[in-house]
């Protein structure tokens, strides 16, 4: 199995998806639709829309009820990006300037807001309760995850429960909630095999946000498709800083320089460097690693509740790339920029 496999296996709905968001309004004045194309246009690697694609067929069902969800799926997850880079101060995605560099932070804000409010509708009119539960639910979520990881910032007092609950709610609620819709769409009355795909998705969101958090610290510019140290930054204690907090606590010295370093205003770059030599000296990364596997080990069990399929292996193939800082979502973005994204 190969990424090239995955996507030939997804493409007539990966399409289907594309083809949807090409051709939505999301509001009557053009400026928005501008904005909100232009975004979609710059690229991404569509895995939330991927995943619904697989969860589906994984289930026994390969139609077409699947492609406005799946545009509904990916509005969601742009307009929290759009709300995310407006919070964050943030002036480029994916290797452009983000869309509040180009059309302002209000622009921003709204485009998201009408984004959301399509994808809603769109909900309404096309499916049924269990559906749009989910995935208002999975909004409502990320948004609480947000605040929350606002209120945090700069408190290297953050519990290991709190900052998952971060993971879960700003990454893993829309996975969680793209999984079980694949199950609504196929058997809207197994709630087994919902309940089974809604954790499956947990299990990789949680695995992608983490394994994301651990390369913001050590990956470079192409394999992120962002400078690393972001999340230092913006002083957001995340998996990597959470770890060493907890094991150099036993030497108030080192805490105290790790804190003190952590929250200066020296250089980032800087900082970076000189808190990758403290993560070295702990031994955090393959600590970290342990944490991500748990997530992975726990959905690879899932997965084999389900009858041998190119799907079940495909998903499959998804989840340990997990293991490493693996370059399939790399592989996947350029698949989807150079096939499908127009």
């Amino acid at each position: 199995m190969t990424v090239a496999d995955i996507y030939s296996l997804a493409e007539e709905g990966l399409k289907q998806i594309e083809e949807e968001i090409a051709c939505s309004c999301y509001s009557k004045l053009s400026i928005i639709n501008e904005i909100a194309n232009s975004f979609f246009k710059s690229g991404g690697k569509r895995v939330r829309s991927l995943l619904l694609l697989l969860t589906a067929a994984l289930s026994g069902y390969t139609g077409k009820r699947t492609k406005a969800l799946g545009a509904i799926i990916e509005q969601v997850h742009t307009a929290s990006l759009m709300h995310d880079d407006v919070v964050d101060g943030s002036t480029s995605r994916r290797g452009a300037p983000s869309t509040n560099a180009v059309y302002g932070n209000q622009a921003a804000v709204l485009t998201g807001d009408c984004l959301y409010t399509s994808a809603f509708l769109t909900l309404l009119k096309k499916y049924p309760t269990p559906i749009v539960t989910l995935i208002v639910n999975a909004v409502n979520q990320m948004s609480a995850a947000e605040v929350l990881q606002l209120k945090r910032a700069s408190d290297l007092n953050i519990t290991m429960q709190e900052y998952l609950s971060i993971v879960f709610g700003k990454t893993a609620a829309l996975f969680s909630a793209a999984c079980a819709c694949g199950s609504l769409i196929a058997k809207p009355t197994d709630k087994r095999n919902e309940k089974l795909l809604y954790s499956l998705g947990m299990h990789i969101g949680c695995a992608f946000q983490l394994q994301d958090d651990l390369m913001d610290y050590y990956a470079d510019i192409e394999l992120l498709g962002k400078k690393a140290g972001t999340d230092l930054a913006e002083k957001k204690p995340t998996l990597p800083i959470i770890l060493l907090c907890r094991y150099c606590a036993e030497n108030p010295e080192d805490y105290s320089a790790v804190k003190q370093l952590f929250l200066s205003h020296k250089d980032n770059d800087e900082k970076l460097a000189e808190l990758l030599g403290w993560l070295e000296r702990y031994n955090i990364r393959p600590k970290a690693q342990t944490v991500i596997t748990g997530y992975i080990k726990k959905a690879q069990k899932i997965l084999m509740e389900f009858e041998p399929s190119v799907y079940r292996e495909a998903l499959m193939y998804l989840v340990n790339s997990l293991k490493e800082s693996s370059t399939v979502g790399k592989e996947l973005s350029v698949i989807m920029k150079d096939r499908l994204i127009k």
